[in-house]
């Protein structure tokens, strides 16, 4: 009984534990919503930094992850023009920098970083992704858990 109490202690904290890092520091503002995915603009270099030895990422924290080529297919942009018309204005790289000294943008840039359609020139522009938090299924999967704590107790008593 203690064991599966705690299997679905576990999966309970671990359905929320998304919910918490889904509220990220990025304002909704710099946010560009498409395939499903949020989208920021993280960086005006490479996630190692620039070939000047500037602009080095933080690691990628609150469900943030460097944008991959899959991502790239995934989504609904087919240029460097599509890309940074969709961006306009939303930058956020103050967001990401590893010191805070590096945060502008580098808009109609000729690279950007796993674009499979992007030349690559070692000054990509790095873009990040986080995944939608699937809000229904986790409080179904902890209704779920409750539920099985509640017929365990029943059945036990």
């Amino acid at each position: 009984m203690k064991r599966l109490l705690i299997v679905f202690a576990t999966m309970a904290i671990l359905s929320f534990s998304g919910s918490v890092f889904a509220a990220s520091d990025v304002p909704g503002a710099l946010i560009v919503i498409d395939g499903g995915k949020e989208w920021a603009y993280a960086n005006p270099c490479p996630p190692g930094g620039c070939p000047s030895g500037n602009g080095i990422m933080d690691p990628v924290g609150f469900g943030w992850v460097i944008a991959s080529a899959a991502d790239w297919a995934g989504s609904s942009w087919s240029s460097n023009t599509e890309v940074f018309d969709a961006f306009a204005g939303k930058c956020a790289s103050a967001y990401f920098d590893d010191n805070y000294s590096y945060s502008h943008c580098d808009f109609y840039d000729t690279s950007i970083y796993n674009a499979p359609w992007s030349g690559h020139d070692g000054y990509d522009e790095t873009f990040v992704v986080r995944r939608g938090v699937p809000e229904p299924a986790s409080l179904i999967l902890l209704g779920t858990g409750l539920a099985g704590i509640l017929v365990s107790r029943k059945r036990s008593a």
